[in-house]
C-alpha cells in the first residue's frame, strides 16, 4: 500500500472524499439513506490512508516560512510559491486556501 499512499492517496484520495461527500448530499436529498450510508463507510476507509490535513495555523506558518525561505516578495512569484508549496504538502492542504494565503504574503 506504500505506492498507493504516496501516489493515489496523496492527490486523488482527497478528491475521492470530496466527491463522495457531494454524493452523500445528493443521496440524502433523494431520500436514499442506504446509498448515503454506503458512501460514508467508503469515506471512512479512504480517510484512514490519507495524510493528515494541516490545520489553518500550520498552513499559515508553512506559507510564511516558504515565502521567507525562497525570498519571495512580489505577486509575480505566486506561481513559483504555489508549485513549491504543493510539492511539499500536496494532499494535506486545500490549494485554493493556500493560494489566498500566499497572495496575502506577497505585495
Amino acid at each position: 500500500i506504500g505506492w498507493m499512499r504516496s501516489s493515489w492517496l496523496g492527490s486523488g484520495g482527497s478528491r475521492a472524499v470530496k466527491t463522495r461527500r457531494e454524493a452523500i448530499e445528493q443521496f440524502e436529498k433523494s431520500g436514499r439513506q442506504d446509498l448515503a450510508a454506503k458512501e460514508r463507510a467508503e469515506i471512512g476507509v479512504v480517510e484512514r490512508y490519507l495524510p493528515q490535513a494541516m490545520s489553518p495555523e500550520e498552513t499559515e506558518r508553512a506559507v510564511a516560512a516558504l515565502v521567507s525561505e525562497l525570498g519571495l516578495k512580489e505577486k509575480k512569484d505566486l506561481g513559483r510559491a504555489m508549485k513549491e508549496f504543493m510539492a511539499r504538502y500536496r494532499g494535506r492542504v486545500d490549494g485554493k486556501a493556500v493560494n489566498a494565503l500566499i497572495a496575502r504574503h506577497l505585495k
